[in-house]
C-alpha cells in the first residue's frame, strides 16, 4: 500500500510540475496555491527522521563534552551566543530536559556550539598578564596562547576526531 501512495505521489508531483511550466508558459500572472498536501505529506513523513538526528547530535556532544570535559562542561565551554540564546529561552518557556541545555536550543546553534571560536579566557586577563609584567621574559607564550579564542570543536573533538572542523560545518549548514 506505501509503495503504490508513493508512486502515485511521485506521478502527481510530476503532473504538478508540468502544470507549473504550461502555466509559466502562457504568461499567466501569478498562481497562488491554496493548499499543498504534497509538501504536507513529505514533511510529515521527514520530521521523525530530523527530530531522531538532531537528539542524536544533542546526545552524542552531551556525552563527549561530559566525558573529556567534566560535569561543568555547560558553563565552562559555551560560547557566548549560545548562553544569551539558553538565557533568552528560559525565560520564554521552561527547560524540557533538566539537566541538559542542549535540547533547548535549535540545530542551527548545535553547529554554534562546535563551531563558534570563543575566549576561554576573559581578554582582561591578557591585559592583567601584559601590565603586570616588567619585561619580554616574564610573559609565557603558552599562557597568552590559552587567550587565542577556539571552537570547542578545535579544543575538544579535533584532537581525537580526524575530520576537518569546516567540513563538518558545511555539511551541517548544508541540512539546515
Amino acid at each position: 500500500m506505501e509503495n503504490n501512495v508513493e508512486d502515485n505521489l511521485s506521478e502527481y508531483s510530476r503532473l504538478l510540475r508540468n502544470i507549473r511550466t504550461i502555466i509559466s508558459q502562457i504568461s499567466v500572472q501569478s498562481v497562488n496555491c491554496l493548499w499543498d498536501d504534497l509538501s504536507l505529506y513529505y514533511s510529515t513523513k521527514a520530521y521523525p527522521l530530523i527530530h531522531e538526528i538532531e537528539n542524536c547530535m544533542r546526545k552524542l556532544i552531551t556525552k563527549f563534552m561530559i566525558t573529556n570535559v567534566g560535569i561543568n562542561w555547560e558553563t565552562e565551554t559555551s560560547p557566548q551566543e549560545i548562553k544569551l540564546i539558553t538565557a533568552n529561552s528560559k525565560k520564554t518557556r521552561p527547560r524540557q530536559a533538566p539537566n541538559n541545555f542542549l535540547y533547548d536550543i535549535d540545530f542551527i546553534h548545535l553547529s554554534d556550539f562546535l563551531f563558534k571560536a570563543y575566549y576561554k579566557h576573559g581578554i582582561e586577563g591578557l591585559f592583567e598578564k601584559i601590565k603586570k609584567a616588567k619585561t619580554f621574559e616574564e610573559l609565557n607564550l603558552d599562557e597568552l596562547k590559552n587567550f587565542i579564542p577556539k571552537s570547542n570543536w578545535q579544543r575538544y573533538f579535533s584532537v581525537l576526531v580526524d575530520y576537518e572542523d569546516t567540513q563538518l560545518q558545511k555539511k551541517m549548514g548544508r541540512t539546515l
